[in-house]
């Protein structure tokens, strides 16, 4: 994190309205009806590379909830 003025590039993720990048809402057809996506990341990326990114930012995020969690009701029992 932090700014390299020397790399221009961005990837951006996201609903093109109009010329406007926007946050994409899943439509009511979808399983995930609701669901908001959107991510602005330095430097180029491709498609698969930011799925990947995003995916495991994801799949970390849940472990460490996961820990948090056992750790709170560990401390509830024990305590």
């Amino acid at each position: 994190y932090g700014n390299d003025l020397a790399a221009t590039g961005v990837t951006v993720l996201g609903e093109n309205r109009g010329g406007t990048i926007k946050t994409w809402t899943a439509s009511d057809s979808w399983l995930c009806s609701g669901f908001s996506l959107a991510d602005l990341r330095m430097g180029a990326s491709s498609k698969d590379e930011l799925f990947y990114a995003l995916a495991a930012e994801s799949s970390a995020i849940t472990w460490v909830l996961r820990f948090l969690g056992f750790l709170a009701m560990w401390f509830a029992f024990c305590c």
